[in-house]
């Protein structure tokens, strides 16, 4: 009895936590992380966080002596300390302009 008891709670506490889990959706290459009491989503790579369910921003394409590198998803600009590139905003411009302005607090400003 105390068996059957067990497994029952057991079985109720894991689909509650699976249950948790699918209400925040995160893209490829993050998942789910929960910091302060909330849910929110980490990248894997590059540990940029965004909300649960936010839209996925473009791939960042940036120049470097005059050829292209796509960065980690996640990315927003073409800033880094390891890498110069020719300049510090992700290329295709317009779908970055229109990420931007739903999503403006991602834009950096200099």
């Amino acid at each position: 009895m105390n068996f059957v008891l067990f497994l029952g709670v057991s079985c109720i506490i894991v689909g509650l936590s699976d249950i948790a889990n699918a209400e925040c959706q995160c893209f490829e290459e993050f998942h789910v992380e929960i910091e302060n009491g909330q849910e929110l989503c980490r990248g894997d790579k590059n540990h940029r966080i965004f909300s649960c369910g936010e839209e996925k921003p473009p791939i960042c394409q940036c120049r470097r002596n005059g050829t292209i590198e796509e960065l980690d998803i996640g990315e927003t600009s073409c800033t880094s300390t390891v890498k110069t590139f020719d300049g510090i905003f992700c290329e295709p411009k317009d779908a970055w302009d229109k990420y931007f302005e739903k999503h403006a607090i991602r834009r950096i400003v200099y």
